[in-house]
């Protein structure tokens, strides 16, 4: 069964304060695309409290420009495994390590002097 329904807007309403200066919101929608390629100019208006109001109806290089939706035909690129080349001249030397062993020390120092500090305090309050 396919329900068929026309929608000339969509309308959001800010609860709880609304989106503050400096936050961004998304909001979602869905709706069945054309049959053909076609580039769809979505003017969304915002109405405040103040009863101003911003008309994002413009041109692309406006200040309040609309927004764009470009629908095309599928564009699904198929995945297959990367070609891979091994250059004969890169040495692979996986028996050398250059790692430290630098925070593995500090990390026991830290922990020794933790435990003899938590010790001192111990002692000290008998």
């Amino acid at each position: 069964m396919e329900i068929k329904l026309h929608f000339t807007s969509v309308t959001w309403s800010a609860q709880n304060g609304g989106i503050l200066a400096g936050q961004f919101q998304q909001f979602v929608f869905m709706v069945k695309n054309p049959d053909s390629e076609v580039n769809g100019a979505w003017d969304p208006y915002q109405y405040y409290k103040d009863g101003s109001i911003i008309e994002w109806t413009g041109d692309e290089k406006s200040e309040a420009p609309h927004s764009i939706t470009n629908i095309v035909k599928d564009t699904t690129v198929k995945a297959e495994p990367a070609k891979t080349t091994k250059d004969e001249t890169v040495k692979e030397d996986t028996e050398k390590s250059n790692s430290s062993n630098t925070p593995l020390v500090m990390s026991i120092v830290a922990a020794v002097l933790s435990v003899i500090a938590l010790l001192i305090a111990i002692l000290r309050k008998k």
